[in-house]
């Protein structure tokens, strides 16, 4: 079957949730240089579904997608900036660090959160000194009653960076397969 520059699938509609989903699954298999754009463009889906399905996606490409996903934390809406924060979370990549480090303070409660969890999962595959490190970096006080004050989610993070220290496993994601 000749598929062209352009296969993606058209039917059902893009535009719908089933052409989304259709659209997510060709995708899967898809050759990154075409594929990554449209993925980040569903990570900032008005569905939930739709979004965490392209971060799951997404995260299965590795630390290729750490750059273009660090951009959507940096700009996007408040979801899509959840979205990015728990991708960079799974991917548990130092790079994602400082990005994430920077949005602890973010004006949305979710996002907090997601960051939350996901500076918690950097530390518990590097070390709590790697994620203190970002965070002075960042200007954000690793101290328990600073981070307290932003939140639940935050306290929690911060009593993960006193006493979490490194995997023995803390190898690099690769990207690709």
């Amino acid at each position: 079957m000749n598929r062209g520059p352009y296969w993606f699938s058209t039917e059902p509609r893009p535009g719908t949730l089933e052409g989304k989903l259709k659209l997510l699954g060709d995708l899967a298999g898809a050759p990154s240089e075409r594929a990554v754009p449209l993925l980040l463009e569903l990570m900032c889906d008005q569905s939930w579904h739709v979004r965490e399905r392209a971060v799951e996606a997404l995260v299965k490409r590795g630390d290729q997608v750490i750059e273009p996903v660090k951009a959507l934390l940096a700009e996007g809406l408040w979801y899509t900036r959840a979205c990015a924060a728990d991708a960079l979370g799974q991917l548990a990549d130092v790079a994602g660090l400082e990005a994430l480090a920077v949005r602890l303070s973010d004006e949305n409660p979710s996002v907090r959160k997601s960051v939350s969890r996901a500076l918690a999962a950097i530390a518990a595959r590097h070390g709590a000194k790697t994620v203190k490190d970002a965070l002075e970096r960042a200007g954000v006080s690793p101290d328990l009653g600073r981070l307290g004050r932003l939140g639940a989610a935050e306290l929690d993070l911060a009593r993960a960076l006193i006493e979490t220290p490194p995997r023995r496993d803390s190898t690099r994601r690769s990207g690709g397969d």
